[in-house]
């Protein structure tokens, strides 16, 4: 799992995820009170988009990812 879109896809999934958590969450409970589900979806949500945002600006990378899924690097 280490090329660029299958970890966009990932991230994705994990972004709406935390919106449908979310929101059923609020379906649920209502939104006058916070409920725990309403905020781990919602932390879901941002770790999310967060992980989108990293793959689309790559000077944010602290490790650049490969392009192809057939990188290899050994270290000597």
């Amino acid at each position: 799992m280490r090329t660029k879109s299958t970890i966009e896809k990932v991230m994705y999934l994990i972004t709406f995820a935390g919106i449908i958590t979310a929101n059923v969450s609020s379906i649920l409970f209502g939104v006058h009170v916070m409920h725990p589900a309403f905020l781990a979806g919602v932390l879901i949500a941002v770790i999310g988009v967060n992980g989108v945002l990293l793959l689309k600006h790559p000077s944010f990378q602290i490790h650049h990812i490969s392009e192809n899924s057939n990188w290899i690097h050994y270290v000597d």
